[in-house]
């Protein structure tokens, strides 16, 4: 599992997978604009003076050698959909002046003329298309089966939903993605011990725990913890308490392995531990098993496992 689709915080789903694609155009579109300096303020997207930032590009998608034209095609597909499938006044006239290049790209690619004022004219028939080829795309370049990163709380408990499962790890301090440069992000993934820290944190959600005990499971997530907050020292990256998530489907691959860190430190089924909203702490931190409804109304992508960050775990 070392590929993602960001749908909400590129720069800190940066920081945990090796291969990072970006899908959300209308993040895009609202982007602050680039300072004199050139540095980038966005948080969400990789882009610099209202174009996809080659460097940017080339560290998110490493292994593709066309990365910058896929993100624009990518985009090309998502600016059609904003203009077919959203409501009036969702992108402004400015949104449009950050993705001229992408809406003239799609443009060309479609033979459709991009407009704020006329939402109510499109087919659905042309929406079905574009979904169709987005997803038809995503995997053609590899990216179909990939979990979602997500910073936005999408999951709601709900005891209709016996397969959809939410495991969390709060009271974290994780670096605060929203203060790196993408300058400062490319040349920590250069440094493939500092960056496999970070990454260890999320590959805790897909150990494989059968058989162990909870003294285990704790000696294991603190030795993570610890080497995640030694390295953001060492990097001088600023840090913030948040939690982070993995909710899952009965089809997701990481399935057995919470299941197995259920039974490790609950002595439970992950069903049992979910719907007792089973609480175990972990030293200064805690393990948080609840049941979830994925909201695919809110989401973008169906997938079925989802990771999440907050900066605020929600009361069960």
């Amino acid at each position: 599992m070392k590929k993602t689709v960001s749908l909400k915080s590129t720069k800190e789903a940066a920081l945990y997978f090796e291969h990072v694609l970006p899908f959300d155009a209308i993040l895009a579109a609202r982007s602050p604009k680039s300072s004199s300096d050139g540095t980038v303020l966005s948080a969400t997207f990789p882009y610099e003076d209202r174009k996809i930032g080659e460097k940017v590009a080339k560290s998110l998608l490493p292994k593709l050698a066309n990365h910058t034209e896929i993100i624009y095609k990518l985009l090309g597909f998502q600016a059609g959909m904003l203009t077919y499938a959203y409501p009036p006044k969702l992108i402004d006239q400015e949104g449009v002046d950050n993705l001229r290049e992408v809406i003239a790209y799609f443009e060309r690619e479609w033979g459709v003329s991009f407009s704020t004022d006329d939402f109510t004219t499109k087919s659905d028939r042309t929406r079905q298309i574009i979904a169709e080829k987005s997803y038809s795309y995503l995997s053609e370049i590899g990216f179909h089966d990939c979990p979602t990163w997500n910073t936005a709380n999408t999951h709601e408990s709900d005891g209709n939903q016996p397969n959809s499962f939410e495991v969390t790890i709060s009271g974290l301090n994780l670096v605060n993605a929203d203060s790196l440069s993408w300058d400062e992000i490319i040349e920590f993934r250069k440094d493939e011990d500092s960056w496999s820290n970070l990454r260890d944190l999320r590959l805790f959600f897909t150990e494989n725990f059968d058989g162990k005990d909870a003294d285990y499971v704790q000696d294991k997530l603190l030795q993570l913890l610890d080497r995640q907050e030694r390295t953001a020292k060492r990097w001088k990256f600023e840090t913030v308490q948040k939690s982070l998530s993995v909710a899952l489907t009965n089809q997701s691959t990481i399935l057995s392995s919470m299941a197995g860190l259920a039974a490790a430190v609950g002595g439970a089924p992950l069903t049992v531990a979910a719907g007792a909203a089973l609480v175990v702490p972990m030293g200064n931190c805690a393990l948080e098993f609840s049941k979830a409804l994925i909201d695919s109304s809110k989401e973008k992508l169906d997938r079925p496992t989802k990771f999440l960050s907050q900066l605020k775990k929600l009361n069960r």
